[in-house]
């Protein structure tokens, strides 16, 4: 797939609520995005990891759905560009944080404002809350724009496996908090105020 360009990009992706019929683009999306996001040959995390067959397994296939599928608490926006879905983000809402459980955004045009504008709609519907999410730290690009934003490293890491791979594989997550100062100074931030 070539490039798009970066010009005026974020300012012609329209942004909507998620629905069930999504699910297909949304598992393309998210496929596409982890492959190239979570690939790491010197960490054992080879591009089959984060493949069709893997991503079709009943187990992710669950995961994606509970993501995406609308329930009280929980919403996701998904960005479009023309009929392609280029991005997608899901929060849980907690009492006294949020969750920010899913950014995905395709990799030919990450850098380009979208997972910016997701964030920002994100930070919006939480405002007045904390932020936490869970994060592969091996992801280094990602780690270094959360931590530019203003999340820290926030309780105990552990290991994920997801169901579809093989035995003993398994993949270190962080989890990364924003207190709700840093939320709303990033919002602020990315409104460009």
């Amino acid at each position: 797939m070539s490039k798009i360009s970066h010009k005026g990009l974020a300012d012609r992706v329209s942004i909507r609520l998620a629905r069930k019929s999504d699910f297909v683009k949304y598992a393309a999306l998210i496929q596409k995005s982890a492959e190239a996001a979570y690939t790491n040959a010197k960490l054992g995390y080879t591009s089959d990891l984060f493949s069709k067959k893997v991503l079709s397994s009943a187990g992710m296939q669950g995961w994606m759905k509970s993501n995406l599928y609308p329930k009280p608490g929980q919403i996701t926006w998904v960005a479009f560009l023309g009929s392609r879905m280029v991005g997608a983000m899901t929060v849980s809402s907690g009492r006294r944080r949020d969750e920010f459980r899913t950014l995905y955004i395709a990799p030919d045009v990450q850098g380009m404002g979208i997972g910016r504008v997701l964030f920002r709609r994100a930070l919006e519907y939480s405002m007045r809350k904390e932020a936490i999410l869970t994060m592969y730290p091996h992801n280094l690009k990602t780690l270094r724009i959360y931590r530019k934003w203003g999340f820290k490293k926030y309780g105990k890491s552990g290991y994920h496996h997801w169901l579809a791979w093989p035995k003993g594989v398994r993949m270190k997550y962080i989890y990364m908090l924003l207190d709700r100062r840093g939320a709303e100074k990033l919002y602020r931030h990315l409104l460009g105020r």
